[in-house]
């Protein structure tokens, strides 16, 4: 016969009352287990579950990213934070379009008739920062844009960092460094905002770390940058072994270039070679054909919007067909 398996149970009153009792608890756990599947990450089973899934579709789609923790609070923070991601990346992104058409740092306050001027080829210091009445955005709408488009970035990183836990969110693969970043970008913006909705003597006319901030923003939601600054930093080594070189040979030229050309002696030595450091200079800028600036000055009056048209249509000008000869008359 075979063997029943409640007979030991049913045998005696005490024992099988505690035997269905831990049979009655182990079924409640799994019924728990099962249902945490379903309504998702209620338990230590559903949450490995689903997070395998989770590693299973980064892996297919090619996204490397840190996963979440078991618990319930990092698995609805993940949540949030999948559904932040692309948002956030458009703020990112409409940051760095933002610092394009922001009135610059020089052009308010004492030092504004430098830039709302006419620019004269033969008179450069009369205006100094020509802006050829570009249409800047309005300074109240350029803050409250910034603190919308950081207070999206904030909370997708506060997400990140609830999902992932402290240890792994300020590791090195962790957006530790992006969210210090975010957050001096808001004190910044902050500032902005007193400056303009208040009228604070807050102005910084000298440096505004906000657009190098938001370059930073930008290198911490892109992978591709980071890859490509892990590049440079690679071949970085091999480079300043040229730089040197080419360093080594600016610098004996320069020093040839004093010895020959003395400044008091020769026309040259007065307009180019008046010491080391000019001499240095000069050289540098022919090195670099810096000194070239007949192709862009025609269409820097034209502002940005002509420098654009000239780019796409071809810097240089189109050459003029030749004319056809007509051949000489027979005699």
């Amino acid at each position: 016969m075979p063997r029943d398996p409640f007979r030991n149970y049913t045998s005696r009153s005490g024992s099988g009352a505690y035997a269905d009792a831990a049979a009655a608890s182990s079924f409640k756990r799994d019924e728990e287990a099962a249902d945490s599947i379903q309504r998702g990450f209620q338990s230590a089973r559903g949450s490995e579950v689903v997070a395998a899934a989770v590693a299973i579709s980064d892996a297919i789609a090619g996204v490397d990213r840190q996963q979440p923790l078991v618990r319930r609070a990092s698995q609805r923070a993940f949540t949030l934070e999948l559904a932040l991601d692309a948002p956030a990346r458009t703020a990112v992104a409409g940051l760095m379009a933002l610092t394009f058409w922001e009135a610059p740092r020089w052009c308010r306050g004492a030092r504004a008739h430098e830039c709302r001027c006419a620019w004269d080829a033969k008179n450069p210091s009369a205006c100094p920062y020509p802006t050829f009445d570009t249409g800047y955005v309005d300074e109240r709408v350029a803050v409250a844009l910034q603190l919308l488009w950081l207070a999206v970035a904030a909370a997708h990183l506060a997400s990140n960092r609830i999902a992932v836990g402290a240890s792994n969110f300020w590791s090195w693969r962790g957006q530790g460094w992006v969210a210090a970043v975010c957050a001096f970008a808001l004190a910044d913006a902050v500032r902005a905002a007193a400056v303009a909705g208040v009228g604070f003597d807050w102005e910084v006319t000298r440096w505004r770390p906000a657009p190098y901030l938001r370059l930073l923003l930008l290198v911490g939601y892109s992978k591709d940058a980071r890859s490509q600054l892990r590049l440079v930093a690679k071949i970085l080594p091999a480079f300043l072994r040229v730089a040197t070189l080419v360093g080594l040979f600016v610098a004996f030229v320069a020093w040839f270039g004093v010895v020959v050309w003395p400044p008091r002696a020769s026309a040259e030595g007065r307009e180019n070679f008046t010491n080391f450091r000019e001499a240095a200079w000069q050289l540098l800028i022919c090195l670099t054909t810096a000194n070239f600036p007949d192709v862009m000055l025609p269409a820097y009056p034209g502002g940005r919007a002509e420098i654009v048209r000239r780019r796409l249509r071809g810097t240089y000008p189109r050459r003029r067909p030749r004319r056809r000869r007509d051949p000489p008359p027979r005699m």
